[in-house]
């Protein structure tokens, strides 16, 4: 099993800076690979895709140093488990508010006795050639991360920081701003303050703390603020921009 270039980031105080992956293309993933990224994230709550898919796109994804990390559809044991016997090398669970689930995700992403993991990390483990070090490492390796996405989880921020086993606590920054009914309105005050109180309580428990971003210049301003794992790009909207962006110049100058 090779090392977590995520956590390796972590432990070492550096910010990890990753790429959305949305469209489940494989080749868009594979492409995403050849990049000198720290990590890949595979979307399976609202990009694209089946188990299947997300059987593709790790494969896609393996040969790069980066890590490939899966956002799972929900807290639950089913997906969770399924993506990590793939060789997902870490998981994001959505919509995570309170000390109590994060726990639960904590305890689904490791092997007994820390966790409750069954046994059977089939390309994982590359189909048993890998089993006994993937077995040895993979409770320390899997980067487990939690989503704060709801003022329930900003009040119970620390708590969920300070779970044994969640290894980053992750703002959602749209869902977040819709449920305190501040959407569309990123810039408003009391979002940002929820957004400090979130990256407060992560640093305190001496936990990484992530954030999605719109772009590469919200990812520098956000790793300047502290923030230790943020996306530069989403495949998505870097294809829909530039086309966009080469339709106007092709039409301006016509």
């Amino acid at each position: 099993m090779k090392n977590n270039r995520l956590k390796q980031n972590w432990n070492d105080g550096k910010a990890a800076y990753g790429m959305w992956c949305s469209l489940g293309s494989p080749a868009i993933a594979e492409m995403a690979a050849q990049m000198d990224l720290d990590w890949i994230l595979l979307d399976g709550e609202h990009g694209v895709g089946s188990y299947e898919d997300c059987f593709a796109l790790l494969q896609a994804t393996s040969t790069s140093p980066a890590a490939s990390i899966v956002r799972v559809p929900a807290n639950d044991y089913v997906p969770i488990k399924r993506v990590l016997d793939m060789g997902a090398e870490g998981i994001i669970v959505p919509m995570v508010n309170t000390a109590e689930e994060a726990k639960s995700v904590a305890e689904m992403c490791s092997y007994p006795p820390s966790g409750t993991r069954g046994m059977g990390p089939h390309r994982a483990a590359r189909y048993s050639f890998d089993f006994p070090d993937y077995f040895a490492r993979a409770n320390d390796q899997i980067a487990v991360v939690v989503q704060i996405e709801t003022p329930e989880a900003v009040d119970n921020a620390e708590a969920i920081a300070n779970v044994q086993g969640v290894d980053c606590i992750f703002i959602g920054p749209t869902d977040l701003c819709l449920t305190m009914g501040l959407f569309p309105n990123l810039r408003h005050p009391d979002f940002e303050a929820a957004i400090a109180k979130v990256l407060a309580a992560g640093r305190a428990a001496n936990k990484a703390v992530g954030i999605y971003c719109m772009n590469a210049e919200e990812a520098r301003a956000r790793t300047e603020q502290g923030f230790q794992m943020v996306n530069i790009a989403n495949d998505m909207t870097l294809m829909s921009g530039a086309v966009r962006s080469a339709l106007k110049t092709a039409r301006d100058t016509s």
